[in-house]
């Protein structure tokens, strides 16, 4: 089997603050339309393939030095593995289970996404309207670049090196800068366009991200332990080893702005509620959900590109399956979560080390082949 290579590790540079004030709103901070509905997973355990899975874990955390992990993996949309490997802190010999709260890093940015479409699907936010419409304070430069180029990282403002602590700061940074290409021409990953799509919701719905995703998104479908900040006492830390030596770690963010961009934390459990949704369009509807899948700004010959929040890609060529996935990198954590619409199947892995030798895409490629026989090239890509 060919073994896809790591994914780049994507560092957060930029949080937010589900405290803050949001961005001043020139719409109704009522959320009409209809709210999101709990799904809940249907769950039927495979102990042959279980056993499969256990064994790849128990390879890979060997090769890849992994403290622990939690897996699920998701066939015809019935979640045959779900299950905890290793330990929630190094050499404090308790195992993670479903519940327990993992970092997610830049997987955030699909949860955003999926709350920004919301809001979409409401009428409360157009892709396609100029950002400066709901945040009139982006300078002149940007006033032309749309809310659904800064989701697909369209934008052409790049990542500027450094932490600044607020909104206002950063937007003084970013807009000194020259755009590194004409907004919707190209793609180009940033955790500023994150930290963008935040506030355009908050000046949308009215509401803090935080409060406008826990009450519209997370809460209705039964995400009961995502957010921000992680206070649950069912949580794993996170870990890296430099030159032979272990260090413990949390992320901790040093803005008040960026969590839409990778300061998210949730469990196993609502990670496979959030797979259900999508799958059974609960949370969006076809339209939406179709519109957030869509390359932006265009296809690419193998049939993939960046979507919403996501990254795309097939299997068995351009007019193979559709694979949708997205990866993050936290201190101290790592995840990827692969899915394929319309088939049901779906494989999600969280990790607590992040750093050199981690790879996520390896063992999900490894998963997919045992539980669908799919060979994923697609991750590949960086999310």
């Amino acid at each position: 089997m060919r073994i896809p290579p790591p994914l780049l590790a994507l560092l957060v540079l930029v949080p937010l603050h589900p405290r803050a004030e949001p961005a001043p709103t020139r719409r109704a901070a009522t959320a009409p339309g209809r709210a999101a509905q709990r799904a809940e997973p249907t769950v039927a355990l495979d102990r042959a393939l279980e056993r499969r899975v256990d064994a790849i874990l128990a390879e890979e955390m060997r090769r890849q030095e992994l403290p622990g992990a939690i897996v699920a993996v998701v066939r015809g949309g019935t979640v045959v593995v779900k299950k905890g490997y290793g330990e929630k802190r190094r050499g404090g010999g308790e195992r993670p289970d479903s519940a327990t709260v993992f970092h997610i890093g830049s997987l955030s940015k699909a949860l955003a996404a999926v709350g920004a479409l919301t809001l979409v699907q409401r009428g409360q936010l157009g892709l396609d309207e100029p950002a400066a419409r709901y945040l009139p304070e982006l300078p002149k430069a940007w006033r032309a670049i749309t809310v659904r180029q800064f989701l697909a990282h369209s934008s052409g403002i790049g990542d500027k090196v450094g932490q600044p602590a607020t909104w206002q700061e950063a937007l003084a940074g970013y807009a000194g800068a020259p755009l590194t290409f004409a907004a919707g021409t190209r793609t180009d990953y940033t955790n500023f366009n994150y930290a963008v799509v935040g506030r355009l919701m908050e000046s949308a719905s009215g509401r803090p991200f935080v409060t406008f995703m826990r009450e519209d998104v997370w809460r209705p479908l039964g995400m009961v332990d995502t957010g921000y900040p992680a206070t649950a006492r069912n949580l794993a830390t996170g870990h890296e080893r430099k030159k032979g030596a272990w260090r413990e770690m949390l992320p901790e963010p040093q803005g008040l702005y960026g969590v839409p961009s990778g300061f998210l934390s949730t469990t196993l459990d609502d990670l496979v509620r959030l797979h259900a949704a999508l799958e059974r369009n609960v949370v969006l509807d076809a339209a939406t959900r179709e519109a957030m899948l869509k390359p932006y700004p265009a296809e690419k010959k193998r049939g993939g590109g960046m979507v919403l929040g996501w990254s795309t890609s097939r299997v068995g060529g351009r007019n193979g399956a559709l694979v949708v996935s997205k990866n993050g990198a936290a201190d101290g954590f790592s995840s990827l979560f692969t899915w394929l619409p319309g088939r049901g199947d779906a494989v999600i892995v969280v990790v607590n080390r992040k750093g050199e030798g981690v790879e996520t895409a390896r063992i999900v490629a490894r998963l997919a082949e045992a539980a669908f026989g799919l060979e994923l090239r697609a991750l590949e890509e960086e999310g």
